[in-house]
């Protein structure tokens, strides 16, 4: 059982998130909203700053912008038309989900000659430059907004 000196060394021991307000603590922020006069103010002063009316500091703010970028990149990627590989020709018809990330291996299960698969490497490798530049569009547009 703890003595009454513990009990109290443990009361005023220091802790980072204070539940209780002491006298010395700063008061709690209030908040208060915007008027038309405020909105008005912040559109003369400093029309060409980034962020809502309300963040005059500049300080960053959050954006969902998962459902953009996904169609975005849906878009991007079906865009590129017909690639031509040395096989054929590849387009991408439909993009069902955007996560993750690309990795390409070929089996040593299939029975395929060294040749083919140099040849096959090498439409990857032309396959992914079109894809890479579609995406560092994306990044940019991304980094735009």
């Amino acid at each position: 059982m703890a003595t009454e000196g513990e009990v109290v060394e443990k009361q005023s021991s220091y802790t980072y998130w204070v539940r209780t307000a002491t006298e010395e603590a700063a008061p709690l922020p209030t908040p208060r909203k915007l008027t038309a006069e405020d909105i008005s103010k912040r559109s003369l002063t400093n029309s060409n700053s980034l962020g809502s009316v309300w963040n005059q500091a500049g300080t960053w703010e959050e954006r969902n912008l998962n459902t953009w970028a996904s169609n975005r990149i849906k878009e991007l990627l079906s865009s590129l038309g017909t690639l031509e590989l040395s096989s054929g020709k590849a387009t991408i018809d439909e993009v069902s989900k955007c996560s993750g990330d690309v990795e390409s291996r070929l089996s040593d299960d299939k029975d395929l000659t060294a040749d083919e698969k140099v040849r096959i490497r090498r439409d990857l490798q032309s396959l992914v430059a079109p894809i890479r530049m579609k995406l560092q569009e994306f990044e940019q547009e991304l980094k735009d907004r």
